[in-house]
């Protein structure tokens, strides 16, 4: 084993090390390809975000109602606007006069087709 570190050492010597001109340039070098390469990256993250941006401005969205707020009829009839009118209900396509409402249960559908009405937990889909 001290063989081993013997001719490490002697190996090292052998070794032809920069001056310190040259260090100093490849240290130079390498802080100016960082600094490009950073700023670089910058610039294209920033032009890719407001191009999504800018691409999802072309459609049409409303802001996510999250547990944290309670959701307004506003939001329930714009689900239903979004959803074209489709609400399932116990397995059954409900459509006509809906009325939502929000309970600690989850979100009731009402509806009111050809004079019967059912209410109940609504799943969405």
């Amino acid at each position: 084993m001290a063989n081993f570190f013997t001719e490490a050492f002697q190996e090292l010597e052998h070794i032809v090390w920069p001056t310190d001109k040259e260090t100093r340039r490849y240290l130079t070098i390498t802080v100016v390809i960082i600094v490009f390469m950073t700023t670089l990256l910058a610039i294209l993250g920033y032009i890719f975000s407001n191009s999504l941006t800018s691409i999802r401005a072309q459609f049409p969205h409303t802001t996510t109602t999250t547990a944290d707020t309670p959701a307004t009829q506003e939001d329930l009839n714009n689900l239903y606007q979004y959803l074209g009118g489709q609400v399932t209900a116990s397995g059954e396509t409900a459509s006509g006069d809906i009325t939502t409402a929000v309970t600690s249960s989850g979100l009731t559908i009402t509806a009111t087709n050809t004079g019967e009405t059912e209410t109940g937990a609504t799943e969405v889909q």
